[in-house]
């Protein structure tokens, strides 16, 4: 069992970000080379207006989006009594505060000590989620979720996901340039988490959880966001008559599996599970990360109510009901899928942040702890 310390808002401390020297400096000296080549767009009204609605975009983009996929209240303290101690794990610690010093060896994204970076030269921003590693590769997922605020210059959304775009993946060798990347054509996809990836005598695996579409950024605002959500999440009857590729089971998340094979060029995909249920949010014992490894897990989604509660709050509020082990390299009963173990919680009791925590010194790759969170979801008197 998992025992929770409670953190009190009032105890939270927010420090304010400090300019860095001669940024102002800098900005404006960029400012004044962007000025130049607008002079002749501010000459005419639609295009003054837009050059002026693009400014404010870049300020307020992370602010939009935060407000628009999270809601932040200050909530009440729960009865632990529920919660009971594990031995392996010693005394109650409590969260009280989050200031202190940085660990030296905890990673920072301060540019300064990078070991190695490579520019991809797409040919517009795409909103790429995870990538993974093998021991002499690192494998790039590439998928037509554009993003970029100078689409707005066109008229186009800043998120856009191409149902009918094309879909690849990069196998690049460590520290390798771009020219060194290999490119496999898939079938075309939006898929955000990977379980892992390694190499296979003369070929590349990768193993992730596939979508063809994304929650990002969500339905058209000219559509009925009740059947579109109440179709998105469910597994597709293709023999509907009324049945849409575009929008039928597009968020229906099943753990998939690619093979890249470095002598052919040709690329070999597909499920490894059955479409009884989506999975989402896979881990693996972190030990096995870039190797063959034999074990996976995952939050199993409730589709049905995650289409209300999404619906409800026009957000991504995905509710998984279920933890599911899949044994790679064990078949199913009919030989056509993967084996999968389910743990099913209580009614009305969902789960979040799935993990494995290895136990130290254990025998087997699944020799640890699988923990989550179970938020209390029914209502508090």
């Amino acid at each position: 069992m998992l025992r929770a310390g409670c953190c009190s808002s009032s105890n939270l401390k927010v420090t304010r970000c400090q300019r860095i020297p001669g940024h102002k400096a800098q900005s404006r000296a960029r400012a004044v080379k962007v000025q130049s080549s607008l002079v002749d767009w501010k000459k005419k009204p639609l295009m003054r207006d837009m050059s002026n609605a693009v400014k404010s975009i870049s300020s307020n983009l992370l602010q939009l989006l935060v407000d628009s996929a999270y809601r932040f209240s200050e909530q009440p303290v729960m009865n632990e009594g529920n919660f009971q101690p594990v031995s392996e794990i010693g005394e109650a610690v409590s969260l009280k505060d989050i200031e202190g010093n940085v660990p030296e060896d905890f990673p920072e994204a301060d540019g300064q000590r990078l070991l190695h970076k490579v520019d991809l030269k797409f040919e517009e921003g795409k909103f790429i989620h995870d990538i993974g590693v093998t021991t002499k590769y690192t494998i790039i997922m590439d998928y037509p979720l554009r993003f970029g605020i100078s689409r707005t210059f066109l008229q186009k959304p800043i998120f856009e996901n191409d149902m009918n775009g094309k879909s690849r993946i990069g196998v690049m060798p460590r520290f390798g340039n771009v020219e060194s990347i290999r490119w496999f054509d898939v079938e075309n996809h939006c898929s955000f988490h990977l379980f892992n990836c390694f190499e296979d005598k003369n070929e590349v695996v990768v193993r992730g959880c596939r979508t063809l579409g994304s929650v990002i950024p969500g339905p058209p605002h000219n559509v009925d966001k009740s059947n579109w959500y109440g179709r998105v999440f469910f597994p597709p009857d293709k023999n509907s008559e009324d049945f849409d590729p575009s929008l039928d089971g597009i968020l229906f998340s099943r753990p998939y599996e690619w093979r890249l094979n470095l002598e052919s060029g040709i690329a070999s995909e597909g499920y490894i599970t059955s479409d009884d249920v989506a999975m989402d949010f896979p881990v693996i014992n972190e030990n096995f990360t870039g190797t063959r490894n034999k074990y996976g897990y995952t939050q199993v989604v409730d589709s049905v109510e995650t289409s209300i509660t999404v619906c409800i709050f026009d957000a991504g509020l995905f509710k998984y009901k279920m933890i599911a082990k899949l044994h790679f390299d064990i078949p199913d009963k009919e030989n056509k899928f993967i084996s999968v173990e389910y743990h099913a919680l209580q009614e009305k009791q969902f789960c979040s942040g799935v993990q494995f925590v290895a136990k130290r010194n254990g025998r087997d790759e699944d020799d640890g702890w699988v923990i989550t969170y179970l938020p209390d979801s029914m209502p508090i008197n």
